[in-house]
């Protein structure tokens, strides 16, 4: 490919002929928007911010000290997945750096959960609306009882993105990297069935802390085209997992001595969609690169394809047999799917059952809770998992 590359370059490096007709344009254009502005929008021009050199560590796999993830997190009543959450992304990414905002109309609060997490090594900011919404849109949520369910959905669309952009830019200011996009009933995790379909045997195992982020890396260093090294922005499938039921001791298996499986998501819920229905499984998510991304590209499109200068849009539907990582997608169970108001979707039993249906086996995320225990010990780990899947009264009418 370099070698076609370098032929076609030839081709115009040989030109000889001038033309100055477009010079002038600079001068008008500073002229036009002043010297302070036009420096502004230029920032960047001519340089190419698409990759990093190698280093010894990409080379081995191995991690430093700041081989951690970041996520931006939109919350909603979900404290009993956000547990789990929580829990699973700081053993297996590793999660370090996290910014959540509480929507307004959420009855509980993230607080507590998230307060348990703060003395091991992770950073949190929790963010209301005014942290990171225009004036303009901030003004529009404070008058949202007047509005019709068509402006409810668009407005929680347009926080979504304003969400999303603020805290991308918030975690470059602070030299941070990789940055996750997803709900709190998603999971990311190394995609099985793609490894063995490219042969790569060299897959660091869930039980071991880390392990998707030392992935990342040794694959990137390989520069296969399925984790390619140029891209800031990775577009991951995600499979859809319903709520049917498995036999005990296929729940319980290889789940440690205290924990009840019943109540994780991860462990309890094995069937999910067909992996090639987009139906079922939708769109997938995100992880970014922000140290890569320019500041004038950061404007956020939507959820599944926030920056269109640096997703690409044939990525968007991408099939899990092509791709090395994979998002695990919870129903949940049914007082679990029900619990949060959400405007967006028809809270119908037939729609859950549409999920409850499927009947094949997943256990790839199985050993991260064994991982997990063992890392920080059992006491700490029981702490930390608290009240993990349990929903409250629904006719809680305060923050609690």
């Amino acid at each position: 490919r370099d070698a076609k590359a370098k032929k076609a370059f030839a081709q115009y490096s040989n030109l000889t002929l001038d033309d100055d007709a477009i010079r002038p344009w600079l001068g008008g254009f500073v002229k036009d928007k002043g010297i302070e502005a036009a420096t502004e929008l230029l920032e960047g021009v001519g340089e190419l911010r698409l990759f990093e050199n190698t280093t010894e560590e990409e080379e081995t796999g191995a991690l430093s000290e700041d081989d951690v993830f970041s996520a931006c997190l939109l919350v909603m009543d979900d404290n009993h997945v956000l547990i789990e959450w929580l829990a699973y992304h700081y053993h297996a990414l590793p999660l370090r750096h996290l910014i959540v905002a509480v929507d307004p109309r959420s009855i509980t609060s993230p607080s507590e959960i998230l307060g348990r997490w703060r003395g091991h090594g992770m950073t949190i900011e929790e963010w209301t609306d005014k942290d990171f919404m225009s004036e303009q849109l901030y003004t529009v949520a404070q008058h949202m009882s007047k509005l019709n369910k068509t402006d409810i959905i668009e407005l929680h669309r347009a926080r979504q993105r304003e969400f999303y952009k603020e805290c991308m830019k918030r975690h470059k200011k602070k030299g941070r990297k990789w940055t996750m996009l997803t709900d709190t009933d998603e999971f990311l995790l190394t995609n099985i069935m793609a490894t063995k379909r490219f042969n790569v045997t060299d897959v660091p195992p869930i039980e071991e802390p880390g392990s998707i982020m030392k992935f990342l890396k040794q694959e990137r260093a390989k520069n296969v085209t399925e984790m390619p090294k140029r891209t800031a922005c990775i577009m991951i499938p995600r499979l859809r997992f319903g709520s049917r039921e498995s036999e005990p001791e296929k729940v319980n298996f290889r789940v440690p001595a205290g924990f009840n499986a019943s109540t994780f998501a991860t462990l309890r819920h094995r069937k999910h969609a067909e992996k090639r229905l987009s139906m079922i499984n939708k769109t997938g998510k995100v992880i970014v690169d922000v140290s890569r991304l320019h500041p004038g590209h950061m404007k956020v499109k939507n959820p599944h394809r926030p920056l269109w200068a640096y997703c690409p849009k044939s990525e968007l539907y991408t099939q899990l047999k092509d791709n090395l990582l994979v998002i695990h997608h919870y129903a949940g169970t049914w007082e679990q799917y029900i619990f949060r108001d959400d405007y967006r979707a028809m809270k119908t039993k037939k729609e859950f059952d549409t999920y409850n249906s499927r009947n094949l086996d997943d256990d790839a995320i199985r050993p991260w809770l064994h991982g997990f225990v063992q890392d920080k010990g059992e006491e700490v780990a029981s702490a930390l998992l608290k009240d993990v899947g349990k929903v409250p009264p629904k006719n809680t009418s305060a923050i609690s």
